[in-house]
């Protein structure tokens, strides 16, 4: 119906992805907390939304997830949010989109102005991880387990273009690092 909870709250079937829906401020506002903004901008509901289609077949799910990704999109560009402002964040969404367009991409391969759209987003959102990487030698934590994570799904997804090989062996390389760094013999961080 166009309505999307969030927070015990709703948006009542429009997002402002600049929103924290908690206190109902906007990321320009003081009393903001980013983290809540952030939330929404994960895009943890896509791979749902992927799911119910997988199951169902119903192209309302398809539907809502184009329709969200293309509203991110319009009102997001590159550098110019609070989206754009933690690489793990960008991760973390990078990941959910990937998720759920491995599902959604083989039956609609036919909508090519969506899809280059799209995926020309998931390119930008690597580059973006790429150069902004969360690493420290004094501070390794889950940010920079993102980023690598993050740069491990844009190597696959393009793994025939020269970043994409280059994510792709980067990633791989690192995560076997931070996993022996980051992780104790009992599999405490």
């Amino acid at each position: 119906k166009g309505r999307i909870p969030v927070f015990n709250s709703n948006t009542g079937g429009k997002i402002n992805w600049k929103t924290d829906y908690v206190f109902g401020k906007t990321s320009s506002e003081t009393q903001c907390d980013v983290r809540i903004v952030w939330e929404l901008n994960r895009f943890h509901f896509a791979p749902a939304l992927a799911e119910a289609y997988s199951q169902t077949h119903n192209k309302i799910f398809l539907q809502a997830f184009k329709q969200l990704v293309n509203d991110w999109i319009e009102k997001n560009p590159v550098g110019t949010s609070p989206n754009w402002k933690s690489p793990m964040e960008i991760s973390i969404r990078l990941i959910n989109l990937c998720v759920a367009a491995s599902i959604f991409y083989k039956s609609d391969k036919k909508d090519a102005i969506f899809w280059n759209k799209f995926f020309l987003t998931l390119f930008v959102h690597a580059n973006f991880i790429v150069n902004q990487l969360e690493w420290s030698p004094k501070i390794r934590n889950n940010h920079y387990l993102s980023n690598i994570l993050g740069l491990l799904f844009a190597g696959v997804l393009f793994e025939k273009t020269e970043e994409g090989k280059k994510w792709l062996e980067f990633a791989s390389s690192e995560i076997q690092k931070e996993m022996q760094y980051q992780l104790l013999d009992d599999g405490v961080n």
